[in-house]
């Protein structure tokens, strides 16, 4: 397709050199496919991938530090059912998948840096039966960051200090519960940014 327009607007151009690029992409194209491309190999459209297998149970943790007073999260759904409550320690995840986890928190001084979710490697395709629970210190005011992906996900937010809280819903369906601004000591109203994609948004 793209040596197809590539010729077109060469003709168009009247300009041969435009149209021997897209002649030397076929040929490209050509021989990958003979030499390169595995035996057997199929595309379709749209992409159909292979289910990763059986649900493993997780469990993390990082406990709470009192010298902590801020932090930054970050959330990642996936695919699957998610919910983000507040809680004792700095921060857990727990629940089973079949995707590799990713759990890491980074504390400088008096402020925590933690990233939750599935490693970006680990998508080899759709499945059912991944949940992750989340929760973050309630002690800590947190600038919050969450990526739906495709997923089911609860946010109660109620009893959790936000600063700041953006949401990217993807394609999900979920509720978000946020509370008072003045639990995190923000004056007037929290500042708040979601973009909803194809999805549904209590």
């Amino acid at each position: 397709v793209i040596a197809l327009g590539i010729e077109v607007i060469g003709h168009g151009l009247r300009s041969p050199w435009v149209r021997a690029v897209s002649s030397r992409l076929v040929a490209l194209g050509l021989l990958y496919g003979t030499l390169l491309m595995p035996s057997g190999t199929r595309f379709t459209w749209p992409p159909v991938i292979d289910n990763v297998g059986e649900a493993e149970p997780f469990s993390h943790s990082a406990p709470h530090s009192v010298s902590v007073r801020s932090g930054t999260a970050m959330i990642g759904g996936g695919v699957g059912e998610f919910s983000v409550v507040a809680g004792e320690q700095l921060a857990t995840a727990e629940g089973s998948s079949p995707f590799q986890t990713e759990f890491v928190t980074n504390v400088i001084d008096d402020v925590a840096d933690v990233r939750i979710g599935y490693a970006s490697t680990s998508f080899s395709g759709p499945t059912t039966g991944s949940n992750m629970d989340i929760t973050l210190d309630r002690d800590v005011v947190w600038d919050l960051d969450v990526n739906a992906g495709v997923s089911s996900y609860r946010l109660d937010l109620s009893d959790l200090p936000v600063s700041e809280f953006r949401l990217d819903a993807g394609v999900s369906d979920g509720t978000v519960i946020l509370g008072p601004s003045n639990l995190a000591g923000v004056s007037g109203a929290l500042p708040v940014s979601m973009q909803a994609g194809v999805s549904s948004l209590v």
